[in-house]
């Protein structure tokens, strides 16, 4: 059972998954309601109080092994990302044939302009978002009635789109905003040694097109040591004229800050103590106020951090430090799941068969 050092997070309620000893949890996704947990083997949906709906093999094969999921915007759809090291990958396409039941739709697609492996991908309208080393990938997805495709396209945010002389890609994430009735994609891509990228997007066709990007040099922050190394950015609020966000380093912490697209301004709002000399794991996650940040020490056990934040909305400083709220902590796991299923409930790996669903009180959730 998992558990909260400081009782912030009442975590009363569990499940324990059919898993074999060989196999592992390595992706997790949602659509439409329903959570899909992938295993090296199989993927089993899960409803919000963590009923298991259905279970499913993945189709690995000699070569490849399924190891990525994400939700598509067609709510009866997700897709299923397959890769080998030193080959191209294939997705396999899900859809929903009635409660709680999935069949593969169309046919499996390679994407041969795609050599790297990657760890994560996005879906926007029919756009489909791939990290390489040194670019993100715009695809597109072409949905027909009883099969579908892979396009390419001429978008790719690389050096040259960005204006710089080098992109070393280590994460990526998107926040729409709206603007005179319109919906805009804001696209952080996040550089191992120099910071965050920013691009704008509109929807057209229901195909992103870039039309605009910057640069946010997060180490003009006093706060921010040149030496840092970075590992994820995460969007909180997005504006035409702002971006307000989480950047993680490697070694020496997570800091809140707010950019100023029109002048380039940026503010550290707080910076998101470590825990421990810990190395960070997983993924940061976020609901309206809460920020979760995943810690792993060398025997594999996991520390959690959660934390109630405050977003910028005036020239008033806030504190420079922040202590982490409460702590989740799990047995020794390979890799970590942790999701919010509501405005106060997450659900996270507490070990390696079980997930815990906790409910977080004294958050401003709103």
């Amino acid at each position: 059972m998992g558990y909260s050092q400081r009782q912030q997070a009442i975590c009363n309620f569990e499940v324990y998954l059919d898993l074999d000893s060989d196999e592992e949890i390595v992706d997790h996704a949602k659509q439409n309601g329903t959570d899909i947990v992938l295993t090296t083997s199989k993927f089993i949906l899960l409803d919000d109080a963590l009923n298991v709906l259905n279970t499913y093999s993945t189709p690995n094969n000699g070569t490849h092994t399924c190891n990525l999921v994400s939700g598509h915007p067609l709510q009866n759809m997700f897709l299923m990302a397959c890769q080998s090291e030193g080959r191209s990958p294939y997705f396999v396409a899900y859809k929903k044939t009635s409660n709680s039941t999935y069949s593969v739709f169309g046919e499996y697609q390679a994407v041969p302009s795609i050599q790297e492996v990657f760890n994560k991908f996005a879906i926007v309208g029919n756009t489909l978002i791939i990290p390489q080393k040194n670019k993100l990938v715009l695809l597109t997805t072409v949905i027909q009635a009883a099969t579908w495709y892979i396009r390419t396209t001429s978008y790719v945010l690389d050096a040259q789109f960005f204006n710089t002389s080098s992109l070393n890609v280590t994460d990526f994430s998107l926040s729409s905003y709206e603007q005179d009735q319109q919906t805009y994609y804001r696209i952080l891509t996040l550089d191992y040694e120099n910071g965050v990228f920013w691009a704008d997007a509109i929807s057209r066709s229901n195909n992103l097109i870039p039309f605009n990007n910057g640069f946010i040099n997060v180490k003009s922050s006093f706060y921010i040591p040149y030496t840092s190394r970075f590992r994820q950015v995460t969007p909180l609020n997005v504006s035409q004229n702002s971006t307000q966000f989480i950047v993680q380093t490697y070694v020496d912490g997570n800091y809140q800050l707010d950019y100023t697209t029109t002048n380039s301004y940026l503010y550290l709002v707080t910076t998101l103590n470590r825990y421990k000399d810990w190395n960070p794991f997983g993924s940061v996650r976020t609901q309206n106020h809460i920020v979760a940040i995943p810690y792993q020490n060398y025997q594999k056990t996991v520390v959690i951090n959660l934390f109630n934040i405050g977003y910028r909305l005036n020239e008033q400083q806030t504190n420079l430090k922040q202590e982490p709220a409460d702590l989740l902590i799990s047995a020794s796991v390979e890799s970590l799941i942790l999701y919010f299923t509501s405005a106060n409930q997450l659900v996270y790996r507490s070990d390696f068969d079980t997930f815990t669903q906790c409910t977080l009180s004294n958050y401003n959730v709103e």
